[in-house]
């Protein structure tokens, strides 16, 4: 596994949809997330400013808890289940894993484990962004995911 990165980020606005599920059905919660975003993005009613992301809230073996969204070019209002929010800025670890999304949970670990061996704890739920497009790319070994862990 490569070595995570520290990199320095700024706050941005985003829009998103929560859904709670088991670890199973997360592929299933994005997609019905993203097809409640989906129009108002194809309709111009909120402008992307970046690729999508999942940010993990709570994990556990039998509960996930996440945001799924998008960054926006300006702020929003809340509509019904989207809500207008923002990622925090600050100090982060980062990791690009290419790969299926079925082997992000090696990665997660291995991040993990990172940053616990640098003596550091996260400081707000972490994400990842998705980079390719499964649409356009239809290899799965050549998705590119970044994982973003706040840290202190």
């Amino acid at each position: 596994m490569p070595t995570p990165q520290f990199a320095r980020i700024d706050p941005q606005a985003v829009v998103t949809v929560r859904r709670v599920c088991a670890q199973a059905e997360i592929g299933a919660a994005i997609q019905q997330a993203c097809g409640i975003l989906g129009p108002k993005i194809a309709s111009g009613e909120i402008l992307m400013a970046g690729p999508p992301f999942a940010r993990y809230l709570a994990f556990s073996a039998e509960r996930v808890e996440m945001d799924i969204g998008a960054p926006v070019a300006k702020a929003v209002s809340s509509q019904g289940e989207i809500q207008a929010g923002e990622l925090p800025g600050g100090r982060a670890v980062t990791y690009l894993h290419t790969g299926p999304y079925e082997s992000l949970h090696e990665a997660w670990r291995g991040v993990e484990a990172w940053i616990k061996e640098q003596g550091l704890s996260g400081t707000a739920a972490p994400w990842e962004v998705y980079l390719t497009d499964p649409s356009k790319e239809p290899d799965a070994a050549k998705y590119q995911t970044q994982i973003v862990w706040p840290v202190a």
